[in-house]
């Protein structure tokens, strides 16, 4: 199956970068989410471990659990806080 899938990172300015994934059935947003995290730090050299982010899914905050279906749009953001 196919979702798009849009990655946000801080550096000096925001960095968004937008991929389509094959992924296979039955794959949850945790599951594809740390894989993208992955593919991005071997590639970009940004390390996104121990960073706070949030998936959505079709505009929706999901938990790692959340399964994907096929058409799906799954964001990857960062969770900003401010004091």
């Amino acid at each position: 199956m196919e979702l798009e899938v849009t990655l946000r990172y801080l550096t000096k300015t925001v960095v968004e970068v937008k991929s389509r994934e094959q992924v296979p059935e039955g794959c949850t947003a945790g599951e594809l989410a740390a894989a993208v995290l992955q593919k991005h730090e071997s590639e970009r050299g940004i390390h996104f471990t121990g960073a706070s982010i949030a998936v959505l899914v079709n505009g929706k905050l999901a938990a790692d659990k959340t399964p994907l279906q096929d058409g799906d749009e799954m964001k990857i953001l960062p969770v900003a806080a401010g004091g």
